[in-house]
């Protein structure tokens, strides 16, 4: 289907027009997950960053793990659309996917969605019942070795639209994965560039930056980087020019894989969306030179405040470092979330997932 086809208007035509449908009566209620805890309201309050309702599959296999996305190949994309008890038949809907190149903790429908990459249709989805709903993701469209990407999705039926200007933690047709997988040996580390922003005219301008360990977490240091120390103003914590010092760099035939596929190769031209790690000094120098580094306080879940003006958005660099404390063999998930203030409404997420690898 065409990439068009996610507009909602185009898909009410399609309804009425090519398939001969009545409008639904009740109207159906479809929503994709934001969480394992998530019921299908529209206003969620918990985590809605890495959608368990959605995936990415390297083939065509109807597999239901997530994998990394292949740099150089077709893909495909994946999503479980789930019809609410006591509602309307879904007689036909289409499901909409689009990636962002950025690690980016604020989205809004239809700017951050439309055009998609992809449109799916689906048809006759009953009240109480979920159906799988795949389509490719073409290789020329894949992001590049190495870089962030993030998932998003809609579904859109007739009587049953995604609304203009809402969150996904806003609207249950709405969802998104936003999801990086780095494999890091101890003593090294990998820095994401993440864009927050604050895209309303009302919104106070301070949030809270927080970072989430799992519990039982060690040899994990969290830090975040900027241009300007001014930044950190309100940080109650310590901030020191950042330098950068390998505390020992990866051995040659040692690799980082992100979640975009692939292997980091050695940088041989700059690339502002790429993820930086202990291999790539040269683009580490270039995206943050003469910068300020602020630690995040030890603990569970730890925070600083920064101020955002409306209608502004910042560049930060989230540095994770594995230290020889780290457990080798395992895989850690931590979050960076994004938090107002005044309302201390989470507004937007990140999830890390970090595997601790063995020295050779």
């Amino acid at each position: 289907m065409r990439r068009k086809s996610g507009n909602a208007q185009v898909v009410d035509c399609f309804h009425h027009f090519v398939y001969g449908l009545e409008d639904p009566s009740p109207a159906p209620d479809l929503w994709i997950k934001d969480d394992p805890a998530h019921s299908g309201v529209d206003l969620w309050g918990g985590t809605f960053w890495d959608s368990p309702d959605l995936w990415i599959r390297n083939t065509d296999d109807d597999g239901t793990e997530h994998q990394s996305p292949e740099y150089g190949q077709d893909n495909w994309f994946y999503a479980r659309v789930r019809n609410k008890a006591s509602v309307g038949r879904a007689e036909h809907f289409v499901v909409t996917f689009h990636s962002k190149g950025f690690a980016g903790t604020e989205f809004i429908y239809p700017a951050d969605f439309l055009p998609c990459i992809a449109a799916k249709a689906g048809f006759d989805l009953a009240s109480g019942n979920t159906r799988i709903i795949k389509a490719r993701w073409p290789r020329i469209l894949v992001p590049p070795v190495g870089s962030h990407t993030c998932l998003l999705a809609s579904v859109i039926t007739r009587g049953d639209h995604p609304v203009a200007s809402k969150h996904v933690w806003e609207h249950n047709n709405l969802a998104q994965k936003n999801l990086t997988i780095v494999d890091l040996l101890p003593d090294t580390f990998m820095i994401l560039p993440i864009v927050i922003a604050n895209l309303r005219r009302e919104l106070d301008p301070m949030f809270d930056i927080e970072v989430w360990l799992p519990r039982g977490a060690r040899g994990i240091n969290v830090t975040l980087i900027h241009r300007s120390k001014e930044f950190f103003r309100l940080a109650k914590t310590e901030v020191k020019q950042f330098k950068f010092e390998f505390i020992k760099p990866m051995p040659p035939t040692q690799q980082i894989r992100l979640e975009c596929g692939g292997y980091t190769p050695t940088v041989r031209s700059v690339d502002k969306g790429k993820i930086m790690t202990s291999n790539t000094p040269e683009l580490v120098l270039h995206r943050f030179p003469d910068s300020w580094e602020a630690r995040f306080p030890r603990g569970v879940r730890s925070g600083m405040s920064v101020v955002v003006p409306p209608f502004t958005q910042k560049v930060v660099g989230l540095k994770v470092a594995i230290t020889d404390q780290a457990k080798i063999g395992q895989s850690y998930k931590l979050h960076f979330v994004q938090r107002h203030s005044a309302t201390q409404r989470i507004i937007g997420g990140i999830a890390i997932q970090v595997n601790v690898g063995m020295k050779t």
